[in-house]
């Protein structure tokens, strides 16, 4: 497809862009009969699977891995900041912007500081239960929160 949009380029002076909104407004018409759902749907759902998998990771690593266990502390600790302080604002951030309306450093900025707030909210909330602040409940919760949104993200995008 995309020589096929370079070579129109090239030969009939027409930007990609333009003719790629042309192809894809008349396969909404039905026009062509292109089958471009699944490889849209493949593409937009990537990232579910990516934060998903993180998230299993971190759960993992930050249940599994002992304190004191010196080469392998370092990937719980990883493991965990990324749990932190990236997953669940990025999660919120696919959820509140499912489409390109903000670009890739935007997202990263927004999610940093969007899972800096949910953290200290849900620390908040965990300070009233009778669990406390501890660390198992803070991992489930997080890891909760960040998959509830993540998959109300991917149906808002579907």
């Amino acid at each position: 497809m995309r020589e096929l949009l370079e070579l129109a380029e090239k030969e009939l002076g027409v930007p990609q862009k333009e003719l790629l909104n042309y192809i894809l407004k008349l396969n909404d018409e039905e026009k062509l009969g292109l089958n471009l759902a699944d490889e849209k749907r493949s593409r937009s759902s990537r990232w579910l699977w990516i934060v998903l998998a993180l998230s299993v990771c971190a759960g993992i690593a930050v249940f599994l891995i002992p304190e004191n266990s010196y080469p392998y502390t370092y990937i719980r600790n990883v493991m965990g900041i990324i749990l932190v302080i990236f997953l669940p604002g990025y999660s919120l951030t696919m959820s509140l912007f499912p489409r390109k309306q903000i670009d890739n450093v935007e997202r990263i900025a927004l999610s940093i500081g969007l899972s800096l707030a949910m953290v200290a909210i849900t620390g908040l909330v965990l300070n009233y239960t009778p669990m406390g602040i501890r660390l198992q409940p803070i991992t489930i919760s997080l890891l909760g929160l960040t998959i509830v949104i993540s998959l109300i993200g991917a149906l808002k995008q579907r």
